[in-house]
């Protein structure tokens, strides 16, 4: 998506990732969104009615560009209770007075069908550890009905994630169970001259069931 603040730095690879993911899956009903199109508006409708979601873009742990811009927020000022979800997707404005944050409590309001949301942004694995759970933006998805999620533990690199997403989404759609797709490319970025240290892959999980898992266990 287009940054919807001058100081967020725009993802040189995210539009390439996006196209790939749709070339490999080859779809006829596949939606992608680049650019300004992948505004707020469009994905919130998107998301409840797709069956696989991918998003490529940034993602920061609470709901304020403030804190990805100057770091101001702190647990001590925050306006949201000990136990609230955090975290904030960052897409394209719809419009003059949207500020393209889409929000867990916003995700935890919708109807989401999908088998499988894909977070390729940095850390969208981490959130406030509880006792049952880390309450972030994993367990927005999750709770607004999406069967599995993958996430990263840390940041990613841009190039590299492309790579990787080549090889899950190649292995995916001819199986269609996440985890084995996922061990796959991790395997195959082993080979990599590049990319084969795990710092470039290894942040990658799989949280939920997938498609393939469902299937056995019905």
């Amino acid at each position: 998506p287009t940054m919807p603040h001058a100081d967020i730095p725009q993802l040189i690879g995210a539009a390439e990732e996006a196209q790939l993911v749709a070339d490999v899956l080859s779809f006829e009903e596949s939606v992608v969104l680049l650019a300004d199109e992948a505004n707020k508006d469009a994905v919130f409708g998107e998301l409840q009615s797709c069956k696989l979601a991918h998003l490529a873009t940034h993602a920061i742990h609470c709901d304020s560009l403030d804190v990805l811009l100057n770091g101001k927020t702190t647990e001590a000022n925050s306006p949201y209770s000990e136990y609230s979800t955090r975290g904030v997707i960052i897409l394209a404005k719809s419009g003059p007075g949207c500020s393209g944050l889409l929000t867990c409590s916003e995700v935890q309001s919708m109807n989401i069908k999908a088998d499988l949301v894909v977070l390729s942004c940095c850390k969208t694995a981490q959130g406030k550890i509880t006792n049952d759970s880390s309450l972030g933006l994993s367990r927005a998805f999750l709770s607004s009905g999406a069967k599995a999620v993958i996430v990263t533990l840390w940041a990613i690199d841009d190039k590299a994630t492309v790579s990787f997403m080549k090889h899950f989404y190649e292995h995916y759609w001819l199986g269609s169970d996440a985890a084995l797709a996922l061990q796959h490319s991790m395997t195959k970025m082993l080979d990599d001259e590049v990319y084969r240290s795990p710092g470039y892959w290894g942040a990658f999980c799989l949280i939920g069931l997938s498609p393939g898992q469902i299937k056995k266990n019905n």
